[in-house]
């Protein structure tokens, strides 16, 4: 799949470590977003571009679509919990322009797409780890935008030609470069115990989610673009489960104190959601390395040695 790829959403969490994971192995890079105001969370080679724009005006989509071979899209304007009550934004901003993005690619003859969607939301609930095959039941707007975009993505494929990979990411963490609200539970608890502010924590903690370490999300992303599959959707996740409380146990063991908790309302999101990573394994050999505690202690020590907040 060597050739020069666009990130969409460069300057993102995710998007800045696939960029420099790509950057290391030479790939021919062009970053897009809307402004590269702050340095790049890596050393760029002499192949990166960056094109700042907007993803919402397809002139701009167009200018930095041209002369690519791939395209990683990993632009969303909405969180999950910003989604809650906005369904229209939801199809109006991400929606509508990831179909355009397609729209643009089939006519520049782009024939590869790698997408990621969400494997905490997408699937609802469900007592039993959540497999690729399983039914898709989004437990809010965000979750329904992104299994919509998934279905414009195999629509594109049938009709126009372009292959992919579509990533069904659990909760990655390990993002010390923004201070997290709405977003990442673990970032947002490590940000406010650096800070010596008391955590906020929704509904009594029972809550399980599939937590991965953003260097093992970044290596399970490369092995499958290393892999040259395509037409093909993965879960990536630890494929491990842990409650909310389990991560606040974590937590206090790593930084070494007890952290004040305040319950702030009841929970949204769906009691458990777990992933089975047996596909990605089969079709890459990736594997996750780092252990939530493993993982909690190398973001607290990130976070306590190097953070930029915009």
């Amino acid at each position: 799949m060597k050739g020069k790829v666009l990130i969409l959403g460069a300057n993102g969490f995710l998007g800045r470590y696939v960029a420099r994971w790509l950057s290391s192995r030479r790939y021919p890079l062009r970053l897009f977003d809307l402004a590269f105001r702050r340095q790049l969370a890596f050393d760029c080679h002499s192949g990166v571009e960056t094109v700042e724009g907007n993803f919402m005006n397809p002139a701009d989509v167009a200018r930095a679509l041209e002369g690519v071979n791939m395209v990683l899209h990993f632009i969303s304007t909405t969180v999950p919990a910003s989604s809650i009550n906005n369904l229209m934004a939801e199809v109006e901003t991400n929606v509508t322009s990831s179909a355009k993005l397609l729209d643009l690619m089939a006519e520049m003859g782009i024939r590869f797409i790698g997408f990621p969607s969400s494997g905490g939301t997408v699937y609802g609930a469900g007592n039993d780890d959540h497999r690729e095959e399983d039914n898709l039941r989004p437990s809010c707007p965000y979750g329904l935008g992104k299994a919509v975009i998934e279905e414009l993505i195999r629509f594109y494929r049938d009709y126009r030609g372009i292959r992919y990979q579509v990533w069904r990411i659990s909760n990655a963490y390990g993002d010390t470069t923004r201070l997290h609200r709405m977003q990442g539970v673990i970032d947002a608890f490590l940000q406010k115990v650096s800070a010596g502010e008391r955590l906020s924590l929704w509904g009594d903690g029972s809550a399980v989610r599939d937590f991965i370490f953003i260097e093992d999300l970044t290596a399970a992303i490369g092995a499958m673009i290393e892999s040259g599959v395509e037409d093909e959707v993965v879960n990536i996740g630890s494929g491990v489960g842990s409650s909310i409380c389990q991560v606040l146990q974590v937590i206090r063991a790593v930084v070494g104190r007890d952290v004040t908790i305040d319950t702030a309302k009841d929970y949204p999101g769906v009691p458990r959601a777990v992933l089975n990573i047996d596909k990605i394994r089969r079709l890459t050999g990736w594997t996750p390395s780092y252990s939530l505690e493993a993982g909690i202690a190398e973001a607290w020590r990130k976070l306590r040695t190097d953070a930029v907040y915009p």
